[in-house]
């Protein structure tokens, strides 16, 4: 190695001393000239200690216990020198010295690399862990009241028939689904071909929907899909993970502002939709399970989802190409993974029973004679 001009203190005077600095295996030698064989000072490298490093001025390091401690100045350091003075602080600061220095843009692009990377792996790897984990001790009371408070929210803008929520309530409960819950249900008057489940419990179907179903077993495979996103605690573990996102980030990022937060918005918000996904073909999964249990024929749920393809088939095909935008995984799809089930799981011993009641309250839901 070449030698290299320095600036040595002596920790007496503020003097300095030119000298040219070696690197030797385990020691800093100091020579009076670049090419004397007359060695001053030896300097063992486990002794020293970096104060400072930047391409401004340069690498300042220290040396021994005593105070005043020896420095030197090296304003044009060699990498063998960086090297020999820990690596894992010095090396850092030079890298990002002069990755700073060569180019700011590369930093601020790296930089926003790094964040969506960091971004990326909690929201889909630890928030995950967390979510779940809040999930795991909220107890199922508190639950219940979320979803109370939820349905008292909605019933301002909901247009609910007493009578008919009576008879829909009473037909879920001649179909015998396991919930460790007590589902109640709800019949909105409106015609639209829709229904949804409120943490805890309250199921709200509207007519619409069951206008258009066809036996009492598409109405079945409808209540066993919207009570597995209950007893799974679907609703719950969005909200929960969704809680434990904004606080983490928040934390991070101050007041949630500037780029971090668009990136940061986005990204949950993307990740919520594949959760939603998940969480219905995961839904359907157990509403099978459930008609299965009950010796209700698991495949009146393709004839559920044959209607509302039908309700929906415009939408659909507009959404083949924006999937990734969609909280529900596309119909047809939906209907393939319920055939295979079926394949799978429903053979020839499968003997499903008849249940004249619930057939009975649909057909007077329906207004059929």
């Amino acid at each position: 190695m070449s030698r290299v001009k320095a600036k040595y203190f002596d920790g007496k005077t503020s003097k300095p001393q030119t000298v040219y600095v070696e690197r030797f295996k385990r020691d800093i030698v100091f020579y009076e000239t670049e090419d004397s064989l007359n060695v001053i000072h030896r300097w063992p490298i486990i002794l020293c200690k970096t104060e400072q490093f930047n391409h401004t001025s340069g690498l300042q390091v220290s040396y021994g216990e005593e105070f005043p401690k020896e420095q030197l100045e090296i304003n044009e350091p060699s990498q063998d020198l960086i090297d020999s003075f820990s690596a894992s602080e010095v090396g850092e600061k030079y890298l990002f010295d002069k990755v700073l220095k060569g180019n700011a843009t590369r930093v601020i692009f790296f930089g926003i690399l790094i964040l969506g990377i960091m971004i990326y792996s909690y929201i889909n790897w630890v928030s995950v862990i967390v979510g779940n984990a809040i999930v795991s001790i909220i107890p199922q009371n508190i639950e219940e009241s979320i979803g109370d408070n939820a349905f008292n929210q909605y019933y301002a803008i909901l247009d609910l028939d007493s009578s008919k929520s009576k008879l829909l309530d009473e037909f879920y409960k001649e179909l015998g689904y396991d919930s460790p819950y007590k589902i109640d249900a709800y019949l909105d008057e409106s015609d639209m071909v829709n229904a949804f489940a409120l943490p805890g419990g309250k199921i709200v179907v509207y007519e619409g929907l069951v206008d258009r179903t066809q036996s009492w077993k598409e109405l079945a495979a409808l209540f066993s899909h919207e009570v597995s996103h209950i007893n799974n605690r679907h609703s719950m573990r969005l909200m929960s993970r969704q809680l434990g996102n904004y606080a983490v980030f928040s934390a991070i990022t101050g007041d949630m502002a500037g780029i971090s937060s668009v990136m940061i918005e986005s990204a949950i918000s993307l990740h919520d939709l594949v959760n939603s996904r998940k969480y219905e073909t995961e839904a359907d999964e157990f509403g099978l399970r459930m008609m299965l249990a009950c010796k209700i024929d698991p495949k009146a749920m393709i004839g559920l989802f044959e209607r509302l393809h039908e309700e929906n088939k415009e939408v659909d095909e507009f959404m083949e190409n924006l999937e990734v935008l969609n909280t529900h995984p596309l119909t047809q799809k939906r209907i393939q993974f319920i055939e295979d089930w079926v394949d799978i799981y429903v053979d020839d011993s499968f003997i499903e029973e008849e249940n004249p009641r619930a057939e009975e309250i649909w057909r007077e839901l329906k207004g059929i004679n």
